[in-house]
C-alpha cells in the first residue's frame, strides 16, 4: 500500500475545482498521464479503475448544493454511498453536518477520502461494506453522488432508500442524466457544473438534477 500511495501522489494533482473553491482534492487532470492511461497498465501496477481520482459531475453538483443549502445536512449525521474522492462528504462537514461517514467498497477509494480529508482538515468515518439494503442506524441523511451509473446499481438502491426515506431519512441523490432512475422522479433543484472533473479548462456545463426522496 505504502508503494501505491506514492504512486498515486506521483500521478496526481492538489486541486481547487472551479465550481469548489471551498475545497482541496487530490485528483488526475487532463494534464496528468493516467487521464489517457490504459486501464490494463494501471491494473498492472494494482490500480483497477482509479474512478476515485476523479470528480464526477453528480459528486460536484451535490457539494455544490450541499455548501449553498448547508441547512440540508446541519446537524445531521450523513452517510455518503459510493464516496469515490469523498467530495460530498467533506462538503457536508463544510456544511456543517456532525458526523459524516464515506462508504465505498474500493480501499483506494477509502484512502483517497483519508488524503482528501485531510487536505481540508476535516474528520471523516470509512466504511468499506456494502450495506445496500442495510438499515443505517443513527444516520440522519443518505448523499448519493454519482452511484446511478447502471441499471443493476439503481435496482438496488431506490428500493432501500425509499425504505430509508420512509423511516425519516433524509435522501439526497445527484444523477447527471444517465437515464436509469424511474421516471417519475421530479427533482428538487438543478446545479449546473462544469464536466471539467478537476481543472480541465471549462467547456459548457452540464445541467444535474438533484432529487429528494420523500
Amino acid at each position: 500500500m505504502m508503494d501505491l500511495e506514492g504512486t498515486i501522489r506521483a500521478n496526481t494533482v492538489i486541486v481547487t475545482p472551479t465550481v469548489l473553491p471551498e475545497l482541496k482534492l487530490r485528483l488526475v487532470t487532463f494534464e496528468q498521464d493516467w487521464w489517457r492511461a490504459d486501464p490494463k497498465d494501471l491494473e498492472a501496477i494494482g490500480i483497477v479503475d482509479p474512478y476515485w481520482a476523479f470528480c464526477w459531475p453528480g459528486g460536484l453538483a451535490l457539494a455544490r448544493y450541499l455548501l449553498d443549502f448547508p441547512e440540508s445536512v446541519r446537524g445531521k449525521r450523513i452517510f455518503d454511498l459510493g464516496s469515490g474522492c469523498g467530495v460530498v462528504a467533506l462538503a457536508a462537514v463544510k456544511a456543517g453536518a456532525v458526523d459524516a461517514v464515506a462508504c465505498d467498497i474500493d480501499s483506494l477509494a477509502l484512502w483517497a477520502c483519508a488524503e482528501n480529508a485531510m487536505l481540508n482538515g476535516c474528520e471523516l468515518s470509512l466504511e468499506s461494506r456494502d450495506l445496500i439494503g442495510q438499515p443505517l442506524t443513527g444516520i440522519d441523511c443518505v448523499l448519493i453522488g454519482d452511484v446511478t451509473y447502471s441499471p443493476e446499481l439503481v435496482g438496488r438502491i431506490i428500493p432501500w432508500l425509499e425504505g430509508l426515506s420512509a423511516d425519516g431519512v433524509t435522501v439526497l441523490m445527484a444523477d447527471p442524466q444517465r437515464g436509469f432512475l424511474p421516471p417519475d422522479l421530479t427533482p428538487h433543484a438543478i446545479v449546473r457544473v462544469p464536466p471539467d472533473l478537476g481543472d480541465m479548462p471549462a467547456v459548457a456545463s452540464v445541467a444535474v438534477p438533484i432529487y429528494q426522496l420523500r
